[in-house]
């Protein structure tokens, strides 16, 4: 809706009821977005290989003196 409200706007005849509207819309998307968030799934195990690489501690050299 507020695209619309842009082209009546550019148009020389803004309508106000689009914008009122659009950001009324906007704003219960940003209230549902926020609230009712998906829970994460568990891990498809793509880049295991890369995770068992990287928790390996990795090995000290001993200095010879």
């Amino acid at each position: 809706m507020l695209v619309f409200f842009m082209l009546s706007d550019a148009a020389n005849e803004p309508r106000l009821g689009y914008f009122c509207g659009g950001t009324v819309l906007l704003s219960m998307g940003f209230v549902f977005q926020a609230r009712f968030k998906r829970p994460a799934g568990p891990p498809s195990g793509r880049f295991s290989l890369l995770q068992k690489l990287k928790r390996q501690p990795k090995p000290k050299e001993e200095k010879k003196k």
